[in-house]
């Protein structure tokens, strides 16, 4: 049994589906399924109920993910524990964010800190998930900084945070589509038609449903997808509309959809977050005070 087996376990724990736990982890799916069953030989014992169309974990698999959960929560503190003994002239910036990145300019952002301290050897060690997985990394000390959406979950007094990005969200309809020719577009005139909408791990799914919650209205949901660039591609062939950030939309080079925004704007923040009760390192506090300096909303 070694890391790399527990990981991939958990991954499958968390998305109830080999695609997605494979897709996370950049490994194939069969490849993954062979991981999964090396690991489940070693141990004499099955681990996942795979007969289900949703993958669940067996009596002995609860037993390994609480094992894993708890190995990778001391692995993390330890290896917290042993900078204090590794040499000096190279430091790590842990960054965890919600899958946006290649979208709004945070790469150049890091680089730029980056360049500017050639001389420090500051690296940044990035991940990349669902804002829950996020959150949790940044309050269990297993990240520094997170990019997230601010949310109605969120409680901003346990943090310091920087206003990142303020995204308008518009109506997105295929070019053929009835509304396409509206310059502006009421939240009641999209009711009534087939509405595509990212599932219940994005942060998407649930700001979208709470305006139309809080305007006591109604969306005609009929597919349910992980990735914003498949409901794109749903809309290309007029499958139906959807909701999204402006700013997902400027990188797409799909011709036949438009874009139509709101007469009441529906806008969302992305935000920094570091904790407020927490000794942290000079280099990173060095870089939250970068991103204070260079963040211009």
């Amino acid at each position: 049994m070694n890391t790399d087996q527990l990981e991939y376990f958990l991954a499958i724990v968390k998305y109830k589906s080999f695609t997605k736990a494979a897709n996370e982890m950049f490994i194939s799916q069969s490849s993954l399924s062979k991981k999964i069953k090396a690991l489940e030989n070693e141990l004499g014992i099955e681990l996942l109920n795979r007969g289900k169309s949703i993958i669940e974990l067996t009596h002995a698999g609860k037993e390994v993910y609480d094992f894993a959960q708890s190995f990778f929560k001391e692995y993390n503190k330890l290896n917290k524990s042993l900078d204090q003994y590794r040499a000096v002239s190279e430091t790590y910036i842990r960054f965890a964010s919600i899958p946006i990145l290649s979208y709004y300019g945070t790469s150049s952002l890091l680089a730029k800190f980056s360049s500017e301290n050639l001389d420090k050897k500051i690296y940044f060690n990035i991940i990349e998930m669902n804002q829950e997985y996020v959150m949790q990394a940044l309050n269990n000390d297993e990240v520094d900084i997170a990019l997230v959406r601010d949310n109605f979950n969120l409680v901003l007094s346990n943090y310091n945070f920087i206003n990142y990005y303020e995204d308008e969200f518009l109506l997105v309809c295929n070019k053929n589509h009835e509304l396409a020719h509206k310059k502006t577009l009421s939240y009641e005139e999209i009711e009534k038609y087939p509405f595509i909408l990212m599932d219940k791990t994005s942060t998407l799914n649930d700001i979208v449903i709470k305006e139309f919650e809080r305007r006591n209205l109604k969306l005609n949901i009929k597919n349910i997808v992980s990735r914003h660039n498949l409901i794109l591609e749903m809309i290309s062939k007029d499958i139906g509309i959807s909701i999204l950030p402006k700013k997902l939309l400027e990188t797409s080079n799909i011709n036949n959809i438009v874009s139509i925004p709101f007469e009441k704007p529906l806008k969302n923040k992305l935000i920094l977050l570091i904790k407020n009760n927490k000794n942290h390192t000079a280099t990173t506090k060095k870089f939250w005070q970068f991103c204070k300096e260079n963040i211009k909303e």
